[in-house]
């Protein structure tokens, strides 16, 4: 698993700003605490972006996921869509409302 890491480090471990590199082809620009991705911008090979916070390694908190086809903007737990969100469509389509483990749930425009 061979990773590149350029940034600060704390007690051996990631802490502060940094880049991290990842094998897959994977990247996370932005803060560190303890190892851990704090905030900042993960992008994927296929072109999604993510920019917001973590926690423990996961998405979480508020960020904004970019997509090919649509934008959410809207707060994660643990790596899934979860509480309020918006997500729109480069077509123009979009729902507005609460989300439960990445999907709409209960009543939304």
């Amino acid at each position: 698993d061979h990773q590149v890491y350029l940034g600060e480090v704390f007690d051996n471990k990631a802490d502060g700003h940094g880049v991290l590199h990842y094998n897959r082809g994977c990247q996370f620009s932005g803060e560190w605490e303890n190892g851990y991705e704090r905030i900042g911008c993960y992008m994927w090979p296929n072109n999604v972006q993510y920019f917001g916070t973590w926690e423990n390694g996961y998405r979480h908190g508020t960020g904004v996921e970019k997509h090919q086809t649509y934008v959410y903007k809207g707060q994660w737990v643990k790596d899934s869509k979860q509480g309020y969100g918006v997500a729109v469509s480069k077509t123009g389509c979009s729902y507005e409302g609460t989300w439960n483990s990445d999907l709409h749930e209960g009543y939304g425009v």
